[in-house]
């Protein structure tokens, strides 16, 4: 999809809580198709829980589990640096409750510059943990500074909006396809990733890390995650110099790796 919210709904305003997009027509209330939303949809009525349309899943359950109880943002928790060039804003909420899901809704920051960078500021809601992936010369700032899991429970963005409301003339709202393919070196180009100079060898950091998470829905289609790890740590491994340490950390398990690969951190599951 990857549109403007004005360009499937016209004239309408959305409510924000975290990532969650919304409308609320009384006691009715309805996802905007919006990241995972485009996928699995949900509306409800808020005074009774019934669910009117969709079903709960892994996504749109957190919404609807903690909707009712909203928390307001404090000052403290966020920061908003606006150097204003143009009269028509479009926000960009990159926040996600999985740094994954975040890092996949920045990659569409090109798409988006290259659609709407001339006539629109282009104002990204960001974790701050992402902020330094941002091209500030392209890109309006504003840094949440909330942990990912924390996100998931909803938090109304309505303050940040209406600070920004006030400094333009016209606000839209970007809403994502989620599950985009891009183009390798125009990315990294664009995100300046790497300066054109680099060189591995002339870097300080020696470790290549991997998050493990464990757990039946974490076995990637039923295949073993570990397996994955090794055989990509394999196929990186021939580019590094000996002196880079491939590193797991996260979750422990029944599943083990190589000698070659430091485990040592891996801690007792959380999610089994």
């Amino acid at each position: 999809m990857n549109c403007l919210l004005s360009e499937i709904y016209p004239n309408k305003k959305p409510e924000i809580f975290s990532f969650f997009f919304f409308l609320q027509d009384q006691d009715i209330i309805t996802l905007l198709p919006s990241c995972h939303a485009a996928y699995y949809p949900l509306s409800f009525n808020n005074k009774s829980n019934e669910i009117i349309s969709g079903e709960l899943n892994f996504f749109n359950s957190k919404f609807y589990n903690t909707y009712s109880t909203v928390k307001e943002l404090k000052n403290s928790q966020y920061n908003i640096r606006l150097l204003k060039s143009k009269e028509k804003a479009i926000i960009i909420n990159l926040l996600d409750d999985c740094y994954g899901h975040s890092i996949i809704k920045l990659l569409n920051l090109q798409n988006i510059y290259d659609h709407y960078g001339d006539q629109f500021e282009l104002i990204c809601i960001c974790p701050i943990q992402l902020e330094y992936l941002i091209p500030k010369n392209k890109f309006q700032i504003v840094t949440i500074k909330i942990g990912f899991y924390d996100l998931s429970h909803c938090h109304n963005l309505a303050p940040i909006i209406a600070e920004i409301e006030s400094q333009y003339d016209s606000i839209d709202y970007f809403l994502f396809s989620m599950y985009n393919t891009f183009d390798r070196s125009d990315t990294r180009e664009f995100y300046k990733f790497f300066p054109k100079s680099y060189n591995q060898s002339d870097s300080k950091k020696n470790k290549i890390t991997f998050y493990y998470r464990s757990g039946f829905f974490r076995s990637w289609q039923g295949n073993n995650q570990a397996d994955a790890i090794t055989k990509l740590f394999s196929n990186l491994r021939p580019y590094y110099s000996e002196n880079i340490t491939f590193c797991i950390i996260g979750d422990k398990d029944k599943y083990s790796f190589p000698c070659w690969i430091d485990e040592k951190e891996r801690k007792a599951s959380l999610w089994n």
